[in-house]
């Protein structure tokens, strides 16, 4: 993946999974990442080959080809030596990768999980990770002891007590125990939030809670997770708003949607996309050319695709000029 579209992936997220509480924003120039404050006054001299958002107070940086972790000051916590690095979690703990196996460091950077495993995605959360072992996906807690076993096609990071994970060619839900909450059945699912989690059945969306009961009926072509209330849904080729009962707060009458991040929506209109409030009144207008997610007083956005121009926006959608 493209480095600014790394960025800009962490910054779509960093709202929901807290991501650069510093409120320090990756840039680049020359070739070289760094850092900028709220105001886009340097923060971190570029000096990296790749510099990605704040998680939980450190942010991962490549040099010579390894990963390390910085901290807000620019010092460095743990120093470039990993093939691969993941995002720390409340934990304190973060996925590393050493000679094609991966493990888990502390915010030292001493390895608390030996990399002895196949893979390992995501972060950690709710006290575990997953990870691949011949194959199949399982969890394991701080320590590296197996807590779910890997017996899975895929397994996804924990939310609210429930995790998906496919097994064939279905998607279930587990609870901490690995005991299923829901047996496989489902095409597709997404992300628990606010005792909600999308899933697909027969080529519908729907949402179910935590205990497996379907409580918004499947009826829309496409369903993004909820926040603040909210969940932006696709009927009729066209997106609108839900809320918790299903029931339409915004109609469908845009091209596409984001999450809500910050009580605003990003919403494509004429092939621009903008932000919504929770009415579906414009926020900014639609004048970017990919959606954004607003992390603090700033969002990534591309304004001319064709020709990689990225930079930053506030909040009354105006850019940002670095200093």
């Amino acid at each position: 993946m493209h480095t600014k579209r790394m960025i800009a992936f962490c910054l779509m997220t960093a709202t929901m999974l807290g991501c650069a509480q510093e409120r320090l924003y990756p840039i680049e120039r020359e070739g070289k990442y760094g850092y900028v404050d709220a105001k886009g006054q340097i923060a971190i001299e570029p000096r990296f080959e790749q510099a990605l958002p704040f998680w939980n107070g450190l942010a991962s940086f490549r040099e010579d080809g390894q990963y390390g972790f910085l901290r807000a000051d620019g010092s460095i916590a743990i120093p470039a030596q990993f093939d691969y690095v993941g995002r720390f979690s409340n934990e304190g703990l973060a996925p590393v990768s050493l000679g094609g196996r991966f493990g888990a460091v502390n915010r030292d950077g001493l390895l608390v999980i030996n990399p002895r495993f196949d893979y390992a995605r995501g972060r950690f959360s709710e006290g575990v990770l997953a990870v691949q072992e011949k194959g199949e996906w399982g969890y394991v807690d701080a320590n590296g002891t197996m807590v779910i076993d890997a017996q899975f096609d895929w397994g996804g990071e924990f939310s609210q007590g429930r995790a998906s994970v496919k097994v064939g060619d279905r998607w279930g839900v587990i609870d901490r125990d690995g005991r299923f909450v829901v047996n496989p059945r489902f095409n597709a699912v997404g992300e628990m939030t606010e005792d909600r989690m999308p899933v697909e059945v027969n080529d519908r969306w729907g949402y179910i809670d935590a205990d497996g009961k379907m409580v918004i009926e499947p009826a829309f072509d496409q369903a993004r997770p909820f926040s603040g209330s909210l969940a932006p849904v696709m009927a009729g080729k066209k997106w609108g708003v839900i809320d918790r009962s299903g029931t339409f707060v915004v109609n469908p009458r845009f091209e596409g949607a984001a999450e809500y991040c910050d009580g605003a929506a990003a919403v494509r209109e004429d092939g621009k996309w903008g932000a919504i409030d929770r009415r579906g009144e414009w926020v900014i207008e639609p004048k970017f050319d990919t959606p954004f997610c607003f992390e603090g007083p700033l969002a990534l956005v591309a304004f001319d695709l064709g020709q990689v121009r990225w930079g930053y926006i506030n909040r009354d959608g105006e850019h940002v000029p670095i200093e």
